[in-house]
This record gives structure tokens, C-alpha cells and sequence, in this order.
């Protein structure tokens, strides 16, 4: 089954949040298991953003891309919109506090999706709805320990084992992030089921500037057993600290199909 309960990143589409400056030599001496969490949910975030991105679903046997467009605004708020292929145009998912709506262009339906729907495939891909909009974080949903620092395949690393926090609603049983030591970003992710058996890996690769900052170009999400499968994004470009105004992330926004 196709699940992937944090992410964005991931998605990807990994947002939301006032961050700090970044620092460079950073050491395990330096930050908190949680500091390292909030960093890794922080990547992609500015106090707002805009990026697009290429996702590319690959099954083992056929392959299909489909090119996206996210804006975000804090924790609170995230909006996720299909630009190709034109079959797909206009498909839409926002993020309104808790909330998660998604819009059907070829019905001209707006839904709102349960809790329960949070780890359902998003467009066919590795991804679940709560990926999409950065359901899950890591710093708040989890409880993290540093339980490696060393070196790896010639890398200082630290890795951070995280257990899912009592008081939050969680995909994954348990969560192991890798990051380089020198500037704490990710180089793998797992993530394990109910039975603490490795359910998928996300990867992160094609280092290069990306809105003023040196971030992965490239998120790759593996599932365990699943021979040649993997979804892959690609951000295009990004943009942080932009002028985004609160009502662009609203139903009305969800269904226009232009850009904001």
C-alpha cells in the first residue's frame, strides 16, 4: 500500500514556519535532538513561500510526471496546486489551520478530508494528503534522541531516532533522520510501520542554491519491497519571505486556477 505519513520535506511541499538563520559547523554539542528535528521540518520554510516543483511517480513498470505549484505562509498555512499535465490541471489542496480541503476541477467539487483520509495516496504517488500540506512534523509530533554521531561513508553525520509523541495523532511508529553534522542537512530518512518494519526511505540529493539558500534539489521517497518504485520532487525553483497575503489561502483560492 502507497503511504507516506510525514514528509515536504517534504512535500515537499515543506513550509510553514518563521525559521532562524542558518549556521554553518554545526555540531551534535550545538542543538537538541529537537532543534535538529525543527531544522529538518524547517528546510524548505521561510516565514512564507513559493516554489515549483517537479514530481515524478515511478511504479517499477511506467513512470509519469506531473508539475506543481505551492505557496505557504507560516505553519498554518499551504496551498498546493497541479499545473501539468492538463488532465490535471487546476487540482488543488489547501491547508486552513488543522484543516484540509482539496478541490475537484473536472466536478467542481470542494471537499473537506477527515483525519482519517490524512494518510491516503496523494495523486498516485508515494505521497499521502498529509505530505502534501506538511500534516506531520517532526519537532511537535515526535520524540527525538541523538543516537548516533560519527562518521559514514566518509561523512560526519548525527542521527536522531524519533518515537511518535502520546499526545499526537502519528503515521509512523518510529522515524530515523540522518543529517551531515557540517550543516545539518538531511541525507536519508525512514520511516517504520505499526510492526517496526522500515516502510519506505526518503533521500536527499542535488545539492545547490535554491532561493539564496545551499538546500537538496532532490527528495526521493523509496518503498521497502517495491522493486524500481519511488516518487521523486524536484524543486524548480523556490522563493522565501515573500508577500503573500492570509486570503489567498482560502476556499475561493483553492478553486481559481491562475496563479496567486
Amino acid at each position: 500500500m502507497i503511504r507516506a505519513g510525514y514528509t515536504l520535506c517534504l512535500l515537499l511541499f515543506f513550509f510553514f514556519m518563521p525559521v532562524l538563520p542558518f549556521r554553518a559547523a554545526l555540531s551534535a554539542e550545538d542543538m537538541s535532538p529537537r532543534e535538529i528535528a525543527c531544522r529538518i521540518d524547517d528546510l524548505y520554510r521561510g516565514s512564507s513561500s513559493h516554489a515549483v516543483m517537479r514530481l515524478r511517480v515511478s511504479t517499477g513498470l511506467s513512470e509519469r510526471e506531473t508539475m506543481l505549484e505551492a505557496w505557504s505562509k507560516g505553519r498554518k498555512y499551504t496551498l498546493v496546486r497541479t499545473l501539468e499535465p492538463s488532465g490535471q490541471r487546476g487540482h488543488s489542496i489547501v491547508k486552513l489551520g488543522k484543516s484540509i480541503w482539496s478541490y475537484l476541477p473536472d466536478v467542481g467539487r470542494v471537499i473537506k478530508l477527515p483525519p482519517s483520509m490524512a494518510g491516503a495516496p496523494w495523486l498516485g504517488s508515494h505521497l499521502t494528503l498529509s505530505d502534501a500540506v506538511r500534516g506531520d512534523m517532526l519537532s511537535e509530533d515526535y520524540l527525538a534522541e541523538i543516537t548516533f554521531t560519527g562518521i559514514r561513508e566518509k561523512t560526519e553525520v548525527i542521527e536522531i531516532t524519533l518515537r511518535p509523541d502520546p499526545a499526537s495523532q502519528t503515521i509512523w511508529s518510529k522515524v530515523i533522520a540522518t543529517v551531515r553534522q557540517s550543516d545539518l542537512l538531511p541525507l536519508n530518512i525512514e520511516f517504520y510501520g505499526d510492526k517496526a518494519d522500515l516502510v519506505q526511505t526518503m533521500t536527499y540529493s542535488g545539492i545547490r542554491e535554491l532561493g539564496s539558500r545551499m538546500l537538496p534539489s532532490i527528495i526521493r521517497i523509496t518503498p521497502a519491497g517495491e522493486s524500481g518504485a519511488f516518487t521523486e520532487i524536484t524543486y524548480e525553483a523556490i522563493r522565501f519571505d515573500v508577500e503573500i497575503d492570509e486570503d489567498c489561502f482560502s476556499l475561493k483560492s483553492l478553486m481559481t486556477p491562475e496563479s496567486l
